[in-house]
């Protein structure tokens, strides 16, 4: 009998939301709220969040979530979280910031898909200066994180890496190992670099990507969603999370 490859279909989206700070200088969660929303996405990485507006989003949006701390900013904790349609089975955050900079961290999110191995979604936000990115980088790709040999399932590495063009260091380290999708994001008015990236690895495949320029999304944050319509092979037939949004 022949082999019949399965897929599954995901939608997923990366999204600096700066602190739900707006262009119009106002701070409104449940505005980013409407513009996840609107991306339809199974999986959202967020970057520059507060712990309490990442809650207060996915309870919106009746999503689960994780939050991983980089930092308390202004008396609030302030990092990374990952929102999902599907349940989240186990997560773990891993500092990986710089002495007297700015702290940054990568969280991890292991997600249940059916008839799947566990996808591994890592949400991440690299620091302003180039040593700083280098350094995080590498320690992104080491055998603790990205190249944890115990991470049998298929990995996407989301968010805002701080790299001006796909030339740059952080992007040949890291497609040495995965493959890369991106589109101009920043500034989101008017998107001029590519700073927000979708990586992803083996098993994995993107079948679409778009920036969401959706008149809300152009003045929540200062940057946009950047979303990727992800096929995984080997999943379950028959059983599509984005067909039920």
């Amino acid at each position: 009998m022949p082999l019949v490859l399965a897929l599954m279909f995901l939608r997923v989206a990366t999204y600096n939301v700066h602190s739900c700070r707006g262009l119009d200088l106002r701070m409104k969660p449940d505005r980013i709220a409407r513009v996840i929303q609107h991306t339809r996405a199974d999986v959202i990485a967020l970057e520059e969040v507060r712990f309490e507006q990442a809650e207060a989003i996915a309870r919106q949006l009746g999503l689960a979530h994780v939050f991983g701390l980089a930092d308390i900013l202004g008396g609030h904790p302030f990092g990374n979280a990952i929102l999902s349609r599907r349940p989240i089975t186990a997560w773990r955050n891993y500092p990986i910031g710089a002495p007297r900079r700015e702290q940054r961290a990568v969280i991890r999110a292991d997600i249940d898909l059916p008839g799947a191995a566990l996808l591994h979604v890592f949400g991440v936000h690299l620091g302003l200066s180039g040593n700083e990115r280098r350094a995080q980088t590498a320690r992104l790709l080491s055998p603790e994180i990205l190249g944890d040999p115990e991470l049998s399932g298929p990995k996407i590495l989301l968010g805002d890496f701080n790299e001006l063009c796909n030339r740059g260091p952080v992007n040949r380290a890291i497609i040495a190992v995965m493959r890369r999708k991106n589109k101009r994001t920043y500034p989101g008015l008017l998107p001029l670099f590519p700073v927000d990236r979708v990586y992803f690895g083996p098993r994995l495949s993107v079948r679409a990507m778009r920036v969401d320029r959706c008149w809300r999304a152009l003045i929540a944050s200062d940057h946009a969603p950047l979303i990727a319509d992800i096929e995984i092979a080997d999943a379950a037939p028959g059983i599509n999370p984005a067909q039920d949004r």
